[in-house]
């Protein structure tokens, strides 16, 4: 996931400078019908941002739309940015855990590009299954919290598709690998982005593209594999 790669959306100058206050959840809820009215609010939450643009997503109207009171959503959030926060907090750590997961080291993958093919395909899957993703991605800019934690989810991804990419080759020039795991990481955030906004037809083909050009970047490694075994 790259900052420079980002679904283009024009913020006005209250989103675009947010002052820095607390954007961390108030609680978590344990017991089943609090879950489910956490659940309510941040579904209401996703539609009416996406609807109407975080401007106009008041925490009042996030309320009503959940069927809840006022006082429910505060009691979990204390503004309607810290919603987007935990939303896109949430989805990085689901990202980063199946990177880790798919990790040679902890799976049955048996070569390089069975690996790609798995992690693209499952990451692929979270960024298209993912609610209000849109909208964290457009606001990750502009509220310092969440472009923080997207650069330490970067460094943690980068460094692991790198040790992945060593473990497969392990005679591969290092500059080389690490070379290719920032673009894999800055390429992919920037197409998987860019389908959310586009016709199903047209997603398809720019992942079918994006798995081709992330081929390209580990040809050289693989021929560095080949030619030491010789």
């Amino acid at each position: 996931m790259g900052a420079s790669n980002r679904v283009p959306v024009k913020l006005s100058r209250t989103i675009a400078r947010p002052k820095r206050r607390g954007l961390g959840m108030r609680r978590h809820p344990s017991q089943a019908r609090a879950q489910r009215t956490f659940g309510t609010v941040l579904d209401a939450a996703v539609a009416l941002i996406e609807r109407d643009g975080v401007e106009r997503a008041t925490t009042r109207r996030i309320a009503l739309a959940a069927g809840v009171s006022i006082g429910a959503v505060y009691e979990y959030f204390p503004n309607k940015e810290s919603i987007v926060v935990h939303l896109g907090t949430n989805w990085l750590r689901r990202i980063r855990e199946i990177v880790e997961a798919l990790h040679p080291s902890r799976s049955a993958i048996p070569d390089l590009l069975g690996y790609v093919n798995r992690t693209l395909d499952d990451v692929a899957r979270l960024y298209r299954d993912q609610p209000g993703l849109l909208t964290v991605v457009r606001l990750i800019g502009a509220i310092p919290e969440l472009r923080e934690a997207e650069q330490a989810h970067d460094a943690a991804v980068i460094a692991s598709t790198a040790s992945a990419l060593r473990h497969y080759a392990p005679d591969a020039d290092p500059a080389e690998v690490q070379a290719a795991a920032n673009c894999m990481i800055i390429m992919g955030h920037g197409v998987l982005s860019a389908c959310l906004v586009v016709e199903i037809g047209e997603a398809t083909r720019l992942l079918r593209m994006l798995r081709v050009s992330i081929y390209a970047l580990i040809t050289p490694i693989l021929l560095s594999t080949q030619t030491a075994g010789r």
